[in-house]
């Protein structure tokens, strides 16, 4: 196959006219240096001409190549030293994006919001819930008229009796009547001011009432009362939601004492039926209360009555 050369030019010695030429520019290489650059690049890229098929032609094409390189050298001058004397390939690092602000201060504000959000929302509900769960248990059922009343009967459980010593000591109130039991436990004795945290000397009082109640069949209701004074914390919303903490605070104490823990059961009931009007600090102290009621059928409940023990 023919050559470009061949193909375009019909001509078969340009492989030696190109060293012709190369020798012209050789004689002034100052004044042709970039002529003479572009031969180099013309034998670095492969080029070989006449020495192709010359005997030992690849030899003598080195030794032109080195005398072209050192005349092209002779002009430019020597080239710069390296950076460093063993350079190394590394990969070029990218440089990542960080915002002004760190992460942690980003996601910290975020949940600060978040928090203070949920806060004002809470406090928004419990004032929206609060009329309407005093609606709910003031209300009254219908009257009705009984032409045959039942004739009262005398209660069945007498925890008066029991926790003599702990009404004395101004602990605790006792109400015995014919199906049920109530025993109030004053709030500011039983709670610290916004606590939900029984006090010490009232787990002995709340375990003589466990004990009390243990023997006996029959439903117990933990309910927890407050005055007309709005809370506002984060925790708390209203005084509803204090008041059912309060009485779980108790339920809780009660199960530990019991053989049936699932008969009690908490409610919240917030400043509904106070004992007292809330017009001075000693009537909001005694609507601040927890009463604990024992439900009981007088005809199931005699025989494990009067096992009971009297109080010391």
């Amino acid at each position: 196959s023919n050559g470009l050369l061949v193909t375009f030019h019909n001509e078969t010695w340009g492989g030696e006219k190109f060293f012709q030429l190369l020798a012209r520019l050789s004689q002034n290489p100052r004044e042709h240096i970039l002529l003479l650059e572009m031969v180099n690049y013309c034998l670095l890229l492969g080029f070989e001409g006449r020495y192709r098929v010359l005997d030992n032609g690849r030899t003598q094409l080195e030794t032109i190549k080195q005398r072209l390189w050192q005349m092209i050298r002779g002009v430019r001058g020597s080239y710069p030293p390296p950076l460093s004397p063993h350079p190394e390939d590394r990969p070029v690092l990218r440089k990542l994006w960080r915002p002004m602000i760190p992460l942690w201060a980003c996601v910290a504000l975020v949940g600060f919001i978040a928090c203070l959000f949920y806060i004002v929302l809470n406090w928004r509900l419990g004032d929206n819930t609060s009329p309407v769960l005093a609606k709910i248990y003031q209300s009254q059922l219908p009257e009705t008229t009984i032409q045959q009343p039942a004739r009262q009967l005398p209660a069945v459980l007498n925890l008066r009796g029991f926790l003599k010593p702990e009404i004395d000591a101004g602990l605790v109130a006792v109400k015995d009547e014919a199906d049920r039991s109530v025993v109030i436990l004053k709030g500011d004795g039983l709670f610290a001011s916004a606590s939900t945290v029984v006090r010490d000397r009232y787990e002995p009082v709340i375990d003589r009432i466990a004990q009390a109640m243990n023997n006996v069949s029959g439903k117990i209701l933990v309910v927890g009362y407050s005055d007309n004074v709005p809370i506002r914390s984060a925790r708390f919303a209203s005084n509803y939601e204090l008041s059912l903490e309060r009485a779980r605070s108790v339920q809780k104490q009660l199960q530990g004492s019991l053989s049936q823990p699932e008969r009690v059961k908490a409610e919240g009931r917030g400043e509904i039926n106070p004992v007292a009007p809330n017009t001075t600090p000693e009537n909001r102290a005694r609507n601040r209360r927890v009463e604990i009621t024992l439900l009981v059928s007088p005809d199931n409940t005699q025989a494990e009555l009067n096992g009971l023990p009297q109080g010391n």
